[in-house]
């Protein structure tokens, strides 16, 4: 009995440490009696060297002796928790990498604890329904439950007992680890079981490991050069950034286990041309691991050889050998906690994969469970995957069968290109279309940015099942034209405005999901270059059809995809492009049950503060009008001038509302040379002032802003800029010049709601501010605009008035209204609205509908 420095001691050794050979004594049943329990391990690993390194985390080291230590004490916090045996309750661990998990769970294990490793990764909502699936605490004992990935389904709870485990580690110590040496990383997660398993490996082979918190390619190569590590366990995305940062470091490893799912025949060329002691491996949660690899030399064709202690049989063999894998040995698990024992077949684990058995080696196929039936014929995804990857610049691909009408299932491929390459969709299907069946060729292919993985880099194929399913589909768009009066004729620098033409679009899909979206462009070029008529046209001869032809899985990718069909278009039709995206956006919050808020990742609970405009008018008429919205509890004015109409106007309202946060818009009516008359507007305190120069003599956008530059170093007042920015690339133009740091943005100028964050993320990066314009549009566009106002940074209320501030009657519902200075804005999906039949009625000029 060992005995302790302080106290009475806790552990009691019983066994001696077995035959290292003791893989050689034969079957499974010999091999599940003849090993030691985890803390006989540890006390034999102590007293054999107390100061030798057990593993260490972020430059701090835990000797044998330490850990000893630390776990003796954890058991005393457990017991003191009430966690005192197999009949307490289950001991949840929920936490990334970290020295405490390691000391918990042996502690666990030590005591007969059952303890549940959660990915701490996982909503709240996805651990709630794990934990509830767990049964009450029975005769459970010594025990870890782990949870499948779930990638082709629904999670299963697995149970190891601490026999699994330790019968795991031994059969892949033999083949992979002499006693006593070695020095693991360990990257993978500890509540998966290739993490966990790294750390069992290394106790029961009196070895040392490296923890890590977090996945850090270039800190695993650095640490493999610092300390010469020798061992690490990997999936196949790790491997491949090895490999691309340096293959030389690579081949330095003692061994490089691959494991994690189905191998890439491009990583496993990448491996022979490496020369490194790479393994490949097959195993799963259910079997603690590994339970057969082999080294990747030239001669590979991915046969791997079955770890001692381990038989495997072929269930239903075809006319090849062909069937369903199940095998058995010390690391196959006890079984599922919800399981009734159909995992099993005459003492074989069912694996779900169909592999081939020659001799003691196997050969894994396809899932069975990722297999589909299309038109009576099977497709097996992994085999469209391989064709994709041999297309240049495609680093990973995931298949997945989506539900047809007309054929059950068909298969939809998402592909991720290797980075900073651009791959060319035609390319893809033409790849397919010589090399597989017409049955197996992807019906759509996406292209991401990014492949979802689970915890330890693995294709996530739920997830990418249930992107599918919330993809962006429209069957049928309608574009409404209407004219609406406005309450007050509005008059600028630049005329007088009686009514508003406005184009609205609606878009449906197959489930009768609706969004809404309005192109805000006038019906003549007084404002910008781009009218109605010209967006008009896009829409039906460009736009529409490109959105009816294809779909989307995030409305991110609308904006990009609508630009490069725009690109053909002579005139600038960025109202257009972003009528359309913002009407997907809204269709996909109602497709997802998410908020425009949720989507744009505004703060629904943060007040959208609205600014009114103030147009040119009588004196007294426009201090009436000053009042009253004060009254109403507005915040900031927008004040209209021209020559000559600006010094007594913008007196009077100060004087009249001292405390408004005043902004002045002189809508480009100015000449360059008239400094003087705007600089003597500096006393009444003016946050900014919009557009004050005329400058239809400059070429080009960019000379537009260089000489706003040039005047803004003259002018006390700063300049904002508007409807001198034609487009998002005007807007980044301008970003560019130092002093100009005010922006008025309009989410239809700047061609969408996605072009729109960029630029105010941009912009808030480079110190500038932003607010929300307004074009005497709709509450379509006004609410979408007052949503914005509720992302933070952006602290200026918005040109974003109430709806009866321009039209008698709102055309949708519920209205558009404010309330004590603050847009009414409820927190449902996409804008929450839908159009008012009877008033779209009233106004309708014309409409027109377009189906895939």
């Amino acid at each position: 009995m060992p005995s302790r420095k302080n106290g009475s001691p806790i552990f009691q050794i019983t066994l001696d440490f077995p035959d290292e050979s003791i893989a050689s004594q034969g079957s499974c049943d010999k091999w599940r009696q003849l090993h030691m329990r985890l803390i006989e391990y540890l006390d034999r690993n102590r007293h054999r060297d107390a100061e030798k390194l057990f593993f260490s985390f972020e430059d701090t080291d835990y000797t044998f002796e330490q850990a000893y230590q630390h776990i003796e004490a954890r058991i005393k916090e457990l017991r003191a928790e009430g966690y005192a045996s197999k009949d307490s309750q289950w001991l949840v661990v929920d936490s990334p990498n970290t020295p405490s998990f390691v000391f918990t769970l042996l502690a666990a294990l030590i005591m007969g604890v059952p303890a549940v490793l959660l990915n701490h990764r996982l909503t709240r909502m996805e651990k709630d329904e794990r934990l509830s699936s767990l049964p009450a605490v029975d005769s459970l004992d010594g025990c870890v439950v782990l949870f499948t990935s779930g990638t082709t389904g629904r999670s299963k709870a697995v149970v190891l007992s601490e026999e699994n485990l330790i019968g795991s580690a031994l059969a892949s110590n033999k083949q992979l680890n002499r006693i006593h040496e070695g020095l693991w990383q360990l990257v993978l997660p500890l509540y998966h079981v290739g993490g966990l398993q790294v750390v069992i490996r290394s106790l029961v082979n009196d070895s040392a490991f490296i923890l890590y918190s977090h996945y850090d390619v270039g800190h695993l190569l650095t640490d493999a050069h610092r300390v010469n590590t020798t061992h690490i366990s990997v999936v196949d995305k790790i491997l491949r950034d090895m490999l691309t940062i340096d293959p030389r470091i690579t081949a330095a490893y003692e061994v490089v286990l691959l494991g994690g799912g189905p191998l890439n025949e491009e990583t496993i060329a990448r491996c022979q041309a490496a020369h490194a002691s790479i393994y490949a491996s097959y195993g799963m949660t259910e079997t603690s691991s590994q339970i057969a690899s082999t080294l990747i030399t030239d001669e590979f064709d991915g046969t791997l050889t079955l770890l001692e202690g381990y038989e495997a049989k072929i269930l239903n063999p075809d006319e090849y050998g062909v069937g369903e894998l199940a095998v058995r040995g010390p690391g196959v698990m006890q079984g599922y906690l919800e399981g009734d024992g159909s995992e099993f077949f005459e003492g074989y684990f069912l694996t779900g994969d169909r592999g081939v058995l020659r001799g003691n080696s196997i050969r894994v196929h396809e899932r069975l469970n990722d297999l589909f039936i299309s038109g009576g014929e099977n497709i097996y995804p992994a085999q469209v995957e391989r064709v994709l990857r041999t297309v240049l610049v495609v680093a990973d691909a995931a298949v997945i069968g989506v539900p047809d009408a007309t054929w059950g299932r068909v298969p939809v491929a998402f592909i991720l290109a290797e980075a900073g390459r651009t791959i060319e969709i035609d390319t893809l299907y033409s790849a397919c279309a010589q090399q597989l069946s017409c049955f197996a060729q992807p019906q759509e292919i996406f292209v991401l940015d990014k492949l979802p993985t689970t915890g330890i880099g693995k294709v996530d194929r739920a997830e990418v099942a249930r992107m599918y399913a919330s993809r962006i589909a429209p069957i049928s768009i309608r574009l409404l034209t209407i004219i609406q009066p406005l309450v007050t004729p509005f008059e600028t620098a630049k005329g007088i405005i009686y009514t508003r033409s406005s184009l609205l679009i609606e878009v449906k899909d197959a489930a009768g999901n609706v969004g809404y979206g309005e192109d805000v462009a006038f019906d003549d070029d007084w404002y910008t270059p781009e009218t109605l008529d010209i967006d008009k046209r896009a829409l039906q001869e460009l736009l529409i059809p490109r959105v009816l032809s294809r779909s989307y899985l995030s409305p991110h990718e609308v904006a990009p995809d609508l630009n490069l069909v725009a690109a053909s278009c002579e005139e600038n039709c960025q109202m257009a492009i972003a009528a359309l995206e913002c009407a997907l956006w809204d269709l996909y919050g109602h497709i997802t049950g998410q908020s425009m808020q949720s989507l744009i990742g505004a703060d629904a609970q943060r007040p959208a503060y609205a600014g009114v405009v103030l147009g040119i008018d009588t004196l007294e008429a426009t201090l009436r009008s000053a009042h009253s919205y004060v009254e109403a509890g507005y915040k900031r004015f927008k004040v209209k001038i021209r020559p000559g109409d600006d010094i007594k106007r913008v007196r009077a309202i100060r004087q009249a509302c001292p405390d408004v946060v005043l902004m002045l818009d002189a809508n480009q009516s100015y000449d360059v040379g008239q400094i003087n008359p705007l600089a003597a507007l500096e006393p009444y305190n003016i946050l900014c002032i919009e557009e004050p120069f005329d400058l239809s003599s400059c070429a080009c956008a960019q000379e537009r802003f260089a000489l706003l530059s040039q005047l803004q170093t003259r002018l006390p007042l700063s300049i904002c800029l508007d409807e001198s920015m034609c487009s998002a690339a005007d807007a980044y133009r301008a970003l560019d010049y130092a002093n100009l740091r005010m922006f008025a943005l309009k989410i239809g100028r700047m061609g969408g709601i996605q072009p729109t964050l960029d630029f105010i993320h941009e912009a808030q990066q480079r110190d500038a501010r932003v607010w929300m314009g307004g074009m005497y549009e709709t509450s379509v566009s006004k609410r979408l605009h007052a949503m914005f106002c509720q992302i933070e940074g952006i602290d200026i209320p918005g040109d974003i008035t109430a709806t009866t501030h321009y039209f008698e009657r709102d055309i949708a519902l519920p209205p558009y209204t404010v309330e004590n200075g603050a847009a009414l804005l409820a927190s449902q999906p996409g804008l929450g609205i839908i159009l008012d039949a009877e008033v779209v009625a009233a106004v309708q000029v014309d409409t027109q509908v377009f189906k895939a």
